[in-house]
């Protein structure tokens, strides 16, 4: 089974990216009522630094407030996600890798979570479409080509997997 490593994950990265945005929303000033957004945002960075303690369990239950405050913070779905990955939650893990995709088409941390999920699933055929799409973005990503060797491996197409099996190796390496 393809198991999720943590240093694979380029996640907290991405959710440090969103930090400095989502400091300036919740920055905003003093107003008579509480922006939702800038509430959830602010949820989001206490999320950021649950996950630098290592303490998924809080940084998924602020990640949760900040997503029913806003729909739409993308950053807090994808950290959610990759949180229910390691937790292995994959259904749900999948839900909020979709609802990143449909507004963030070229996200490769979105589709290679999603990849994991599908052959966590067994579900090798979109596993490996997920991998070719991180791979079609970012063919430097190594770990796109471990988890599409593993997938062509279940899938019975030994020539393939072998084949990524190098190209993995050789950009580890490098």
């Amino acid at each position: 089974m393809l198991e999720p490593e943590r240093s694979t994950y380029r996640w907290r990265s991405l959710i440090a990216a969103g930090l400095s945005l989502a400091l300036a929303v919740s920055a905003t000033g003093c107003t008579s009522r509480p922006d939702p957004k800038a509430i959830s945002s602010a949820l989001t960075i206490k999320a950021v630094k649950a996950v630098k303690r290592d303490d998924m369990q809080t940084a998924l239950k602020l990640l949760h407030e900040a997503i029913y405050l806003n729909r739409d913070n993308n950053v807090a779905r994808l950290a959610r996600a990759n949180i229910l990955l390691l937790h292995q939650e994959y259904e749900k893990a999948l839900a909020d890798y979709d609802r990143v995709l449909q507004v963030h088409k070229r996200s490769i941390p979105a589709y290679y979570g999603r990849g994991i999920c599908h052959y966590s699933l067994r579900d090798y055929r979109r596993a490996r479409d997920d991998f070719d799409r991180v791979i079609e973005l970012n063919p430097e990503y190594a770990e796109a080509y471990l988890g599409r060797a593993k997938t062509y491996e279940r899938l019975g197409m030994k020539d393939l997997a072998e084949r990524d099996m190098r190209r993995y190796r050789r950009l580890r390496t490098d």
